[in-house]
């Protein structure tokens, strides 16, 4: 993941509306409450990662493995 910073700046210039001091807040509550995330989705490359993610918004993650 890349530094809370970034995301937040990112995130906040796409964002639905929200600026860019309060995204970093939501980084850094969320990388405080969660730093190492995890997901159930199974890969070997961050492009299948990727590609799984996009293919779980269609399904549950379960039937995306």
């Amino acid at each position: 993941m890349p530094e809370s910073g970034h995301a937040a700046e990112h995130f906040a210039e796409s964002g639905p509306g929200m600026d860019k001091k309060a995204c970093t807040r939501l980084f850094t509550r969320l990388k405080r409450s969660m730093p190492a995330p995890t997901t159930e989705l199974e890969y070997d490359s961050e492009f299948e990662l990727l590609v799984a993610v996009m293919l779980s918004a269609q399904a549950t993650d379960i039937s995306v493995k």
